[in-house]
């Protein structure tokens, strides 16, 4: 047993002496308890670099002009034209055949209404204008002191209207009905059969 130990005491020496003699270098394994300071100095971290700066510093804003700004000069504002709430048409401006013509009447619209209406002839009212196909309300000025019967054409159509009497040959009186129109210009006519006669006629107004 004593040779033994005497041996692992001689091996322990050389593994030492050797140890000291060899130039070749060792890995160096930390203790886990050592300090945190490393063996070798680390080399010093490069410098952040700092955002460029802006080649040119701005230039300061110019100082606003004494001279006071000029307002707007406002052009006159145009006023759409409106357009018209009626179409009128003056009995005397139609086209008139036989024994109609034109009387002087204080009250009628131009001083004018046509007489002799009817008789087989035709009254035309021309130049009725409406933006759309369709019902219109058409108003008819008139004078006669009697009830008076009178066919009323539009739009194709033919209706038998009933005028009662007005108040006088001179008093004018007013009577609306309903008339379908085509879109554009149309022609409303007034007239009756041979041996009865319309009531004297001072214009017609279609409302738009």
């Amino acid at each position: 047993m004593v040779l033994a130990a005497a041996l692992i005491v001689i091996a322990a020496a050389f593994l030492l002496v050797n140890a000291l003699t060899d130039p070749t270098p060792r890995d160096v394994i930390w203790d886990a308890g050592a300090p945190a300071t490393p063996p070798l100095s680390l080399p010093s971290p490069s410098p952040s670099l700092s955002p460029s700066s802006p080649s040119s510093s701005p230039s300061p804003s110019s100082s606003p002009s004494s001279r006071p700004s000029k307002s707007p000069t406002r052009s006159p504002s145009r006023t759409p034209s409106k357009a018209p709430a009626a179409v009128t048409v003056e009995a005397e401006a139609g086209g008139r055949s036989g024994q109609m013509a034109i009387r002087e009447v204080r009250g009628a619209s131009g001083g004018r209404a046509v007489t002799g209406v009817g008789n087989g002839r035709l009254l035309t009212f021309p130049g009725v204008t409406v933006p759309a196909r369709g019902e219109y309300r058409l108003t008819i000025s008139y004078l006669s002191a009697e009830t008076r019967r009178c066919f009323l054409g539009a739009g194709r159509r033919w209706t038998l209207i009933t005028f009662p009497p007005s108040g006088g040959a001179d008093k004018v009186a007013t009577i609306t009905v309903t008339v379908r129109l085509e879109q554009g210009r149309n022609t409303v006519e007034a007239g009756n059969t041979p041996g009865r006669w319309c009531p004297d006629l001072d214009r017609i107004s279609v409302a738009l």
